[in-house]
């Protein structure tokens, strides 16, 4: 299904065709460098505390279980809050703020 157009970019969700053609290194380009080291940050921690867990760990007690596990769930949604609001971008719906229209001088 996809969106009418007359939804604005920050209003609106990926359709299923965006979502499966969707280009990571180009979206990643499109970013400032202050967001790709956010977003970057985050990715960190959610593959480090959420690999953490794939493994038996017989150090671990239940409680030190059971708080890496609360902490993965928070670092995964503060990566899921930090790129929602930047799907507009990221989707390429409109141009990254540091983007700038280039104008060429015609040769004389």
């Amino acid at each position: 299904m996809s969106q009418p157009s007359a939804i604005l970019p920050e209003d609106r969700l990926p359709t299923f065709t965006e979502v499966e053609a969707f280009d990571a290194a180009a979206a990643w380009d499109r970013l400032t460098p202050t967001e790709q080291r956010r977003i970057g940050i985050l990715a960190v921690k959610v593959g480090t505390v959420g690999q953490r867990l794939s493994y038996p760990h017989d150090d671990f007690v239940c409680i030190e279980r059971r708080i890496i596990e609360c902490r993965e769930g928070e670092v995964l949604s503060d990566f899921f809050d930090a790129v929602e609001p930047l799907w507009q971008v990221l989707f390429g719906w409109i141009a990254p703020r540091w983007s700038k229209p280039v104008i060429r001088e015609v040769a004389r």
